[in-house]
């Protein structure tokens, strides 16, 4: 596996490839998401109707505090207006909404996750061993406050006792810290922020199988081996640095995968298709056999489609980071065997994905139900807008992302030749959108080439599109 990092003043994006193909792209806006950090809050306002109580933590807007995250039918843990509370983001501030919170804190480390609000030891779902499961809980157990939570990480699998003592310590102490800071300080305050984007990545996925680490810059290049000293020192030295042309992600053929992430079809080898279609309720996936692919029947047909079309599944789910209920339409087979072979491709493709998956099926009709947890909205979503010109029926890219790959395309013209001077037309709406958010985009590209560079919004040019023309 390769590991690409590339950033611009706006996010950075991080792209896991296994061989050549692109497994997954993670987002991370350079303003940082409060997301993990933990606040001293004060309990404002208790709301019965929706069993929720409002806390401020120090916002703009009062966090939204859940009964589901405070345990309203349990005395013990019952608050009260103007109550000091611990309480740790879920969820960043929306348009009109406050931050999301819970009581307490979950914090994550390399192999072990403390659960300040929980009791007990459970160790992850895919370590399947026994023996190394006992092993783990009896570690743990040695050491751990009976009064808290543990849960044990599959990145433990295999590790020495002693570092997970280490490491339960080193959390125990955390959160001893936090509680401290919450006794000798006033609310509302942040008593802990967790890490970056990139550094968290790192802390929960790093592993031996990633035999290459590129970064563009060198920013990026110390704060990724300054995390990796910490927590896989063995992998320091495989850390590159990209700094010619073209883009890192251009050099690795990132961005051409990217661009087929916008159609509804997907390709499969032998000529069938996927069709994925997302809908308020559930995403819905519809496998189409495509040519004749040379087999001797129609079921053994529908087999070889439907081995395929699991594999590519199981791909685009983790690629586009879709979830909630995904309905697969496979081709309907009558033989039980082929669907034993195909449910276990699926599920065995699955087991590489680290968000919690579920497989049922097949129903009537070749219908398979594959639940993902939702963490946030799938890739496309978070990359575009709802289009006014079609009435939200189709996606375009965002201001944003149209600015991201202008600036691209405009560095990579200028790296070719340089000293020239450059006209960047857009979309009359797409400049306006730009200019009102003080795009940092366009905020840079002016400091490098100053009056080498003018921005024109205009009607002609597409509206999910962009024109860079030689200023003469």
């Amino acid at each position: 596996m390769r590991l690409l990092v590339e950033s611009d003043p706006q996010r950075i994006r991080i792209a896991l490839l296994e061989g050549e193909r692109l497994a997954e792209l993670h987002l991370e806006d350079q303003r940082a998401s409060r997301v993990g950090e933990v606040y001293l809050g004060r309990v404002q306002r208790m709301a019965p109707a929706i069993d929720a109580a409002f806390v401020d933590i120090g916002l703009g807007r009062n966090a939204f505090l859940h009964a589901d995250d405070f345990g309203l039918g349990d005395s013990s843990q019952e608050i009260r207006i103007h109550q000091p509370i611990i309480v740790q983001v879920s969820r960043d501030e929306l348009p009109g909404k406050g931050a999301r919170v819970r009581r307490g804190a979950t914090l994550p480390g390399r192999y072990l996750v403390l659960l300040a609000a929980g009791g007990g030891v459970a160790v992850s779902t895919r370590i399947h061993d026994d023996d190394e499961r006992q092993r783990l809980i009896a570690a743990i157990e040695r050491v751990a406050d009976r009064d808290l939570g543990w849960i044990i990480r599959t990145a433990a699998l295999g590790v020495e006792e002693s570092e997970l003592e280490r490491e339960a310590a080193t959390l125990h102490e955390r959160w001893l810290d936090i509680k401290g800071a919450a006794a000798t300080t006033k609310a509302p305050c942040c008593l802990h922020r967790d890490l970056d984007g990139i550094e968290r990545w790192l802390r929960d996925r790093a592993c031996e199988e990633l035999a290459e680490i590129w970064v563009d810059s060198e920013a990026l290049e110390n704060a990724v081996t300054a995390t990796l000293a910490q927590i896989a020192p063995a992998l320091v030295e495989r850390v590159r640095v990209h700094r010619a042309a073209p883009s890192l992600f251009e050099r690795f053929g990132v961005e051409r995968q990217l661009r087929y992430l916008w159609d509804r079809r997907v390709g499969l080898p032998a000529g069938g298709s996927l069709v994925i279609e997302s809908t308020e309720a559930l995403v819905a996936v519809d496998v189409n056999s495509g040519r004749d692919l040379g087999a001797g029947s129609l079921e053994e047909t529908a087999l070889a489609t439907n081995r395929e079309a699991a594999l590519e599944v199981a791909r685009q789910i983790r690629l586009r980071d879709l979830a909630g209920i995904i309905v697969v339409d496979f081709i309907d087979m009558s033989d039980g065997s082929g669907w034993d072979e195909v449910l276990q491709i699926l599920e065995d493709e699955l087991e590489r994905d680290r968000a919690a998956t579920m497989v049922e099926g097949p129903v009537a009709f070749g219908l398979v139900a594959i639940t993902r947890k939702r963490g946030r909205n799938d890739l496309v979503h978070r990359l575009s807008v709802e289009c006014s010109e079609c009435l939200g029926s189709g996606r375009l890219p965002s201001p944003a992302e149209i600015a991201s790959r202008a600036r691209r395309a405009l560095l990579a013209r200028e790296a070719a030749q340089p000293g020239r001077s450059w006209r960047l037309r857009l979309h009359s709406s797409v400049a306006a959108q730009l200019e009102n958010s003080a795009s940092p985009i366009l905020a840079e590209l002016g400091e490098r080439l100053g009056e080498r560079l003018s921005v024109e919004g205009v009607p002609d040019v597409g509206r999910a599109t962009f024109e860079l023309l030689e200023r003469r």
